[in-house]
C-alpha cells in the first residue's frame, strides 16, 4: 500500500527528471556495508537480533536532490527518534562486526530517480505515511539493468526486542 502511494508520486513527477527506481527496490538504507563475507554476515545477523525498538510511523514529506549522485529522493522533514535510535543501534552492531560506520550524519531517504536532473522548483507533494514494524538485512547486486536486492533476513520490531 505504501509502495503504491510512493510509486504514484514517482509517476506524477515529470518523467524527464531521471530513471525511476523500480517499486520493489524502494527502501531506506540504515547502514551501507559494501562487500560482506559469510563470517561477517553471521555477525551482522547476530547483532541485528539484539537490536530492540518499537514499531513507528514515518511521514515522508520532502523531495530533494543529491547533485553528486544525481538522485532525486523522498525523505522526512525531521528524523523521528525511533528511526534514529534504530540506525544508531545497527551502526554499533556494524562496528562490532569490523565495519566502519559512515561518518556523515544519518539522512534517511528513499531514492525515487537515478541519473536525474533537479527540477527548477520542487512540487508540493501529499505526505506519505509509512508504518515501520521491521527492518531487513539485504544483499545488493549491481547489474547492467540496475540494482537487484535480495532479503536475507527480516527483524521485527517489538517492545520486547527482536526475535530471530
Amino acid at each position: 500500500m505504501t509502495r503504491g502511494k510512493i510509486y504514484k508520486l514517482i509517476h506524477a513527477l515529470p518523467r524527464k527528471r531521471g530513471k525511476p527506481v523500480a517499486i520493489h527496490n524502494l527502501h531506506i538504507t540504515l547502514a551501507f556495508l559494501g562487500a560482506v563475507d559469510a563470517k561477517q554476515q553471521a555477525c551482522l545477523q547476530e547483532q541485528a537480533r539484539n537490536v530492540s525498538g518499537t514499531p513507528f510511523k514515518l511521514v515522508l514529506t520532502q523531495l530533494g536532490y543529491f547533485p553528486k549522485s544525481q538522485v532525486i529522493w523522498l525523505g522526512l522533514a525531521h528524523c523521528p527518534e525511533p528511526l534514529q535510535s534504530l540506525a544508531n543501534a545497527l551502526n554499533l552492531g556494524v562496528n562490532a562486526c569490523g565495519f566502519s560506520s559512515d561518518p556523515r550524519p544519518f539522512s534517511p531517504h528513499l531514492t525515487l530517480f537515478r541519473k536525474a536532473v533537479p527540477a527548477p522548483t520542487s512540487p508540493t507533494i501529499t505526505p506519505v505515511e509509512w508504518p515501520i514494524d521491521s527492518f531487513y538485512l539485504v544483499e545488493s547486486k549491481t547489474l547492467p539493468q540496475g540494482a537487484e536486492y535480495r532479503v536475507l533476513q527480516r527483524f521485527p520490531l517489538s517492545d520486547a526486542g527482536l526475535q530471530g
